[in-house]
């Protein structure tokens, strides 16, 4: 089932999804004194560490591996420093035109997906997907 509203999610709000490390089970906190952190757009400044400097992790089940979460907060970082955005700055990701180009996977033959956007015949409206 489809929720409601996923037809309409506009991409700063995917973008604030990929960077929350609450789906991969961690802790996190964006106080007041780290509010500067949480500006430059990575989403380890969110992640609670505990004395041995490991993240600390919730009691909840995560949606996706702290590795997997890693591997995007590793490719949104690039994509930062690509568009001349220095790590610290303060500035939105760049968007490409299928946002999640080189991060989502297939999970049988785990090769990339390209993005695709095609026009329905019976109703003229646009899709796009990931194939």
């Amino acid at each position: 089932m489809e929720p409601p509203a996923a037809k309409t999610w506009p991409s700063t709000m995917v973008a604030k999804m990929l960077r929350n490390p609450r789906y991969a089970g961690m802790v996190s906190y964006a106080g007041r004194h780290r509010v500067n952190a949480v500006t430059a757009g990575d989403g380890w400044t969110l992640v609670l560490f505990d004395e041995h400097g490991r993240p600390l992790l919730g009691a909840w089940e995560p949606i996706v591996t702290p590795k997997n979460w890693s591997q995007v907060q590793f490719e949104l970082q690039r994509r930062r420093q690509k568009a001349g955005i220095k790590p610290g700055e303060s500035g939105a990701t760049p968007v490409v035109r299928y946002f999640l180009s080189g991060i989502l996977r297939c999970n049988k033959c785990h090769r990339g997906l390209v993005g695709h956007r095609y026009k329905q015949r019976r109703t003229g409206k646009i899709i796009r997907n990931y194939e």
